[in-house]
Formats: structure tokens, sequence, C-alpha cells
């Protein structure tokens, strides 16, 4: 599993997997998985699947626009189902989104593990986006990995200081603090993981 949604029993919510073996609607080679994202409810469940390479980066959107469930890889429609038949609850419920395995088993007839790779970006809206919006998410590419280890090794460095009060005093200033909040923004998704823990650490130091 590689990111999945938890939420009213009666409410659809979507999931995104990777798995081994052939998809529906072909077979699949050594060096292919399957990779399966879909609405669930209770017991139902709507879903597509794509056969994609194993070890490379892939740029993966679902959309759902009220009729149709799109599946999008490299901002490039895959495949696509009609689904006339969901039914909402009245009000939304508080969701937990949840990357890797759920702390609750979504199906017992299939043993989902923990994603084995890497996660760059979730990004999770409330309205439908169009196949340009999705095109342009997908135009922008990986981050850059050399980038990313760095601001890593920084995050890492900087939470160790912020043990001490020499740099939690240095760490607190204005221009840290700014870069921590861009980070936020626009990092990937693990540097954004570890800014908010550098966050929850200095931010109860600054004066609202």
């Amino acid at each position: 599993m590689v990111v999945s949604v938890s939420s009213h029993a009666k409410e659809w919510v979507p999931y995104c997997s990777l798995g081994e073996g052939a998809s529906s609607t072909s077979t699949t080679r050594s060096t292919d998985v399957v990779l399966e994202v879909g609405l669930r409810q209770h017991s139902f469940q709507e879903s597509l699947q794509h056969v994609v390479v194993c070890h490379q980066w892939l740029n993966i959107a679902l959309v759902y626009d009220a009729a149709t469930l799109h599946l999008f890889v490299h901002g490039e429609i895959v495949c696509s189902k009609a689904i006339s038949s969901l039914h909402l609850v009245g009000a939304s419920t508080p969701a937990k989104l949840t990357m890797g395995k759920p702390p609750v088993q979504l199906d017992t007839t299939w043993p989902f593990t923990g994603f084995d790779g890497w996660l760059a970006q979730v990004h999770v809206d409330e309205n439908a986006r169009s196949p340009m919006d999705v095109a342009a998410d997908a135009a922008l590419g990986p981050p850059n990995a050399l980038m990313d280890r760095c601001y890593y090794q920084l995050g890492i460095v900087s939470l160790l200081l912020a043990h001490s009060s020499e740099g939690i005093a240095e760490l607190t200033s204005s221009k840290w603090l700014a870069l921590c909040f861009s980070l936020v923004d626009t990092a990937s998704f693990r540097i954004q993981q570890l800014t908010l823990r550098l966050l929850k650490r200095l931010l109860p130091y600054v004066d609202p």
C-alpha cells in the first residue's frame, strides 16, 4: 500500500497500491508491478489497474469528476472507468491519510504491507483537477536528488542543534524560520516531515 485514506464507513475514500502479478487487462514482466488506484466504501470498491516498471520515478494522479474515475501516469490518462452510483454521506467526516501500511486492514483477503520506496509529494484536492492541471504537475518531474539529500542532511543537523540553547537562539531567528516555512510548501515529502519535526521543537520558543 502506498497511500490510503480512512474515514466514515459509508464515505468513499481513495487509495493507491503497488503489487506483483498481472493486471486484469494484461500480463507483466519480471521488472513490472501492477499499479492499482481506486475508491473504497466499506467492503465495496471501484478500481483501475495499470502495469508500470519497477524502480522508476512515477507521477500518479487519481481524479474522480462525479462521473468517471481517471488514472493519470506522468500527466497522461492511461485508463478510465465510468462510475455513476457513488452515494456519499450527507456531511463529510474527518479522514486519516496514511502513507504505507494502513493501521486497519482494508481487505482481510489481501495482506497489505508497507511501501518499499520513496514518496516525494502527496496532494489531496477537494475539486477534480483538469487534465491540463495534472499535466502541468507532471511536467515538473522528480525532485532533484542531490538537493533533496543536502536539505535532509541540513535538517538533521538543525534538529540536533535545536536541542541546545545556542542552537535554539539561532534557529528561531526570522531568516531560519522563513526557510523552514518555505520548505513546508515546496520541499519533498520527507523534507516536509523533517521540517515539521524541527518546527515542533522550535515554535514553543517563538513569540506568537
